[in-house]
């Protein structure tokens, strides 16, 4: 059995020092979130190491971790390559220090594995950055310009690297980053090997 117990009578003092004890604790605690979502979102300049999950199309057994996301991302291009492999591009941004990111998603929606080695080009990107999208390249048509992927100091891609073998139904997210064009050009031709040529729009 529980035992009622009389409601404490708090003075008009002691209640606002009480709300205002309450009121700083939860600025201190929203304060801590904050730095520690922005202490979480960094990122080193190496390879992208490419987070498998579950297949968004209906392709072969899909391997990988179903992700509950409600938010629809916008398609802005979609590049199909040989054998069932397709590209789609999400977000075209340039960012501070005169670099241009590219995000998407890369699916494999045949029924066989396949070699993401073919997405690669040049002889020193294939050593040092196998099995990546390295090969991917930026045309500016208007100005007769055409932008490699950045490398960090070891060489390696500022991309996503995948592994030796693409199963069937994987379904990747993609990052490129490029050096970005002058401000007054506002659409790129995006180019990788075995896929289509796509022209995308620049935003931000």
């Amino acid at each position: 059995m529980t035992t009622a117990t009389a409601p404490r009578t708090v003075r008009p003092a002691a209640a606002q020092r009480v709300r205002a004890r309450r009121g700083i604790a939860a600025v201190a605690t929203v304060t801590a979130l904050s730095l520690t979502g922005v202490a979480c979102s960094s990122l080193g300049a190496k390879s992208i190491q490419a987070q498998p999950v579950k297949a968004s199309r209906p392709a072969g057994s899909a391997q990988g971790t179903a992700v509950d996301d409600k938010t629809e991302p916008i398609e802005l291009a979609e590049l199909e390559g040989a054998d069932g492999a397709v590209l789609t591009v999400t977000s075209v941004q340039r960012k501070a220090g005169g670099f241009l990111t590219i995000k998407g998603r890369m699916v494999n929606t045949s029924d066989k594995a396949l070699n993401p080695m073919s997405w690669v080009a040049g002889n020193e990107l294939v050593t040092k950055n196998p099995y990546s999208i390295a090969g991917a390249t930026l045309a500016d048509e208007t100005g007769g310009k055409r932008y490699y992927i950045l490398r960090d100091t070891d060489g390696l891609c500022l991309c996503t690297s995948f592994g030796p073998v693409f199963p069937a139904g994987r379904d990747v997210p993609v990052v490129m980053q490029f050096p970005a064009p002058p401000q007054g050009v506002q659409e790129v031709d995006l180019s990788v090997p075995t896929f289509d040529t796509a022209s995308i729009r620049v935003t931000g």
